[in-house]
């Protein structure tokens, strides 16, 4: 049994009796990895030019693996490492934004002002946002789907669901759009993405 399936013993053991022991052995387990995922980021700011500390990304790393522990239990189909990797993609994105409104005026060593809030294409996102950016500029997370959610709610829940770590079958059964995934289901996954694609477009979104 490997790493990652032994937490996911573990995590069965917390869910079934609300185990204390098993939550804490996961915790204690999953720091040296959210600890060299911070160093990354860390590392990875600093090769753009900026400085952010290893604190303020271990710190989010942390509430991003508690959440990651408490959504687990509703996500079928899914390891955990991977919910928990889109967990601490988003939180990198939000350390940087904070540095990003600190100092509006910070450039990385392109001369470009630095975008705290990248969007990626990641797992199954990857086909709806792709990389829509324009001078080096990403869309935002949570502007965008403030502002979609007034257009269109059920999309919107989608999306979210989708950056949340469920698959697109568990999306759209859990929102009651579909009973089951067959290639009727898979035709309105894909003219959501489209819609939320125009969305971005029409609106010409653009990180601040």
């Amino acid at each position: 049994m490997d790493f990652w399936q032994e937490i996911e013993k573990q995590l069965e053991e917390y869910y079934k009796n609300h185990c204390s022991i098993a939550l804490d052995y996961i915790l204690f387990s999953i720091q040296p990895y959210l600890s060299k995922k911070a160093y990354s980021a860390k590392r990875e700011a600093q090769l753009s030019g900026v400085y952010i500390p290893y604190e303020d990304f271990y710190s989010n790393y942390l509430l991003s693996a508690w959440q990651a522990l408490e959504d687990f239990k509703t996500i079928d189909d899914k390891n955990f490492k991977t919910v928990l990797g889109r967990r601490l993609y988003f939180s990198k994105c939000e350390v940087w934004r904070s540095y990003k409104k600190k100092s509006a005026d910070a450039r990385d060593r392109d001369g470009v002002t630095y975008a705290s809030g990248r969007w990626d294409s990641i797992d199954e996102l990857s086909n709806t946002f792709g990389e829509i950016s324009q001078n080096n500029d990403y869309v935002h997370l949570n502007e965008v789907l403030t502002k979609y959610y007034q257009e269109n709610p059920i999309n919107c829940k989608f999306i979210s669901m989708l950056i949340r770590g469920f698959s697109p079958a568990e999306a759209v059964i859990k929102l009651g759009i579909c009973t089951k995934y067959d290639a009727s289901a898979r035709k309105k996954v894909q003219r959501m993405r489209e819609s939320f694609r125009i969305f971005l477009e029409d609106n010409n979104f653009e990180i601040i």
